[in-house]
């Protein structure tokens, strides 16, 4: 059934493809060679990656058969293809919703409200060393990225601490992750990481708060469901 729905996903990039192909004259990025269709991958996006290991109860060792057989069907299409864990932020709830429908006895659905986009859960509690090995151990599937949040408590003191870090979790082969922190703006735009009620600078009130999704800073409010469902889960 997976090699079923690859090639029906294939199909669709491939019909995609041949659209940007036949349409590229509309897009002046074409013509001037900043985009190439030649150049560019058909992405398989895969939601949930650790949520199905909780799910089916998988062992690592049998996750890494299911990735390996998986990457063998996509590999085999002989296109420019790879896999990435998407963030798909408003997908994580809506495809949580529909399948807690479609598999109402299944428990795991009773413990959270959304799929995880990481490899390694932003709301599970383990050392920084466990949760880059395990990134580690799957990252090479998803050649096409796969964030890795580092949640932070507070800002770091001086840039040597942030460098260390930054060496720590590069050491143990970890290619893609940033620093997640809430990050407080006051009314004259000044920003700070700690937890502020007034402004440090200039002593204004705080007026925006802001934490990392789909690579961006974005404020919470503007955030709807992840607001919510997993800005305050983060650890």
């Amino acid at each position: 059934m997976l090699e079923c729905i690859c090639h029906q996903v294939m199909d669709f990039m491939d019909w995609h493809r041949q659209f940007l192909i036949d349409y590229a004259y509309l897009d002046e990025m074409y013509e001037i060679g900043i985009r190439d269709i030649g150049r560019m991958f058909s992405t398989f996006g895969i939601i949930g990656f650790d949520d199905l290991q909780r799910i089916s109860r998988y062992t690592d060792e049998e996750m890494v058969d299911l990735m390996t057989f998986l990457k063998d069907i996509i590999d085999g299409f002989d296109r420019f293809t790879n896999m990435e864990l998407v963030p798909a932020e408003s997908a994580d709830i809506k495809l949580f919703n529909s399948d807690k429908k479609t598999f109402p006895n299944e428990p795991y659905y009773n413990t959270t409200s959304m799929y995880c986009n990481q490899i390694a859960s932003n709301w599970v509690e383990q050392p920084l060393h466990a949760k880059c090995d395990r990134v580690s151990k799957f990252a090479d599937f998803f050649s096409g990225g796969s964030m890795t949040f580092i949640c932070l408590q507070d800002a770091f003191t001086d840039a040597s601490q942030m460098c260390k870090l930054i060496a720590a979790v590069g050491k143990r082969i970890v290619p893609y992750f940033c620093f997640d922190c809430n990050v407080y703006e006051c009314e004259d735009s000044h920003v700070t990481l700690n937890s502020p009620t007034v402004c440090p600078v200039c002593g204004k009130s705080i007026v925006n708060t802001y934490r990392r999704t789909v690579g961006f800073f974005v404020p919470i409010e503007h955030m709807h469901g992840r607001s919510t469902l997993d800005v305050p889960r983060r650890v």
